[in-house]
């Protein structure tokens, strides 16, 4: 090794005795660009003519060069690539060789090209050989983005195939040689031999932008859509924050709040807190609904919370004293009822129901009528009754 000021590396030993053994440890390192080479391959050799090298020698010469020449190659325990070469590592190698394999970094023109498609992407400085810390230092941002995923974003399938795939790879790579030039561009749909083409490799880098921002953006998305939910139920038009929060305040604000059900109880006061953000404001929101944050959710939540926010606040109209000046008759229509029967009784309804779904209820109307006997009104006068008991004893 050569020492200058405070700083220690290795270097090409200047002894001529170990000229020839260094000779045949760099060729053995070049072979490894062909292919992978066991590490009980290069032991073997060392323990061959011309060197027949001792077992002590051998433990001292393998990693002493390997932690020289680190930069230059990559070193895998199974499939799996090892990051840091140390001491240790080596010592643990060396125990069983037959376990780890070296593979020394050798691009074509088009590895490289798409290498430095990777970098440019990262905002990092083009590589004409990308060695070992190279490698390590494009792959780090990617794993990195992976991470700061939301566990909604990491799991959801509200995003496109290409964004799935890449998420899969992010989640599982353990090796940035392959996961480079093998599995990022088969996930966005792409050959290692297809990106020759130059149109080829500029629409891979469109892809790669498409999809790490599809998958930033699928968080924002999900709050997009409960915002979408909440406006949809209370008044079917494009409200923003806090004309929402504003409209569902004055709309339970006569609440009987001595019946209010613990779950309930809770969704009045997210509803009625005092946030003014309205990211923070849709959480508390989505929270008191389901009883987890949305960055949890499932898609199976998604679609549960769409069904459960309606519900609930059916349930708040249904103990809401309500008078004329409370509807504004533009933008909803207010239907309330009762229904008696002998086993429970009287039971009083109130639906409030945004009059931008009228295209829908008419639609469903026309079908329905096409169903009934015109000519006989009694029996089709029961069998609403019964469809309309059946709605009101499952919910």
């Amino acid at each position: 090794h050569d020492f200058n000021g405070k700083i220690a590396r290795f270097k090409k030993p200047e002894k001529e005795s170990f000229a020839q053994l260094w000779s045949v440890s760099e060729t053995f390192l070049e072979e490894c660009s062909i292919a992978p080479r066991k590490l009980r391959d290069f032991i073997d050799l060392l323990r061959q003519k011309p060197f027949k090298l001792k077992r002590g020698f051998i433990e001292f010469w393998v990693p002493l060069f390997l932690i020289a020449k680190q930069k230059y190659f990559a070193f895998y325990e199974d499939d799996k690539f090892v990051p840091n070469l140390s001491v240790d590592t080596l010592e643990v190698a060396m125990k069983q060789p037959q376990k780890y394999y070296v593979s020394t970094f050798h691009l074509n023109e088009t590895e490289t090209k798409l290498f430095n498609k990777y970098r440019y992407f990262l905002n990092q400085v083009e590589s004409i050989n990308p060695d070992t810390d190279t490698f390590i230092e494009t792959i780090k941002p990617f794993l990195t983005f992976y991470k700061r995923l939301v566990p909604y974003s990491r799991q959801t399938k509200h995003v496109s195939k290409n964004s799935q795939r890449l998420r899969v790879v992010l989640e599982n790579t353990e090796d940035p040689v392959k996961a480079f030039f093998d599995e990022i561009p088969r996930a966005l749909g792409f050959s290692l031999n297809g990106l020759e083409q130059d149109s080829n490799m500029e629409e891979f880098t469109l892809r790669l932008k498409e999809t790490t921002r599809e998958l930033s953006a699928a968080y924002s998305e999900l709050i997009n859509r409960i915002e979408g939910t909440i406006n949809q139920t209370i008044d079917g038009g494009q409200l923003s924050f806090p004309e929402n929060k504003v409209l569902l305040q004055k709309r339970f604000n006569k609440v009987k709040k001595e019946q209010l059900k613990p779950k309930l109880k809770v969704l009045l006061q997210r509803i009625n807190t005092p946030l003014d953000d309205r990211q923070s404001w849709l959480i508390s929101i989505a929270t008191a609904i389901l009883n987890k944050t949305p960055d949890k959710f499932t898609d199976d939540d998604v679609e549960a919370f769409d069904s459960l926010l309606k519900e609930y606040l059916y349930e708040l109209d249904n103990i809401t004293d309500i008078s004329t000046k409370d509807i504004d008759s533009n933008k909803e229509e207010v239907l309330k009822f009762e229904v008696t029967s002998f086993v429970r009784g009287v039971q009083k309804h109130l639906i409030r129901m945004p009059k931008s779904k009228n295209k829908q209820i008419v639609s469903k109307m026309g079908s329905i009528r096409n169903l009934l006997d015109k000519r006989d009104r009694q029996t089709n006068i029961a069998l609403l009754i019964k469809l309309l008991q059946e709605e009101i004893e499952n919910e």
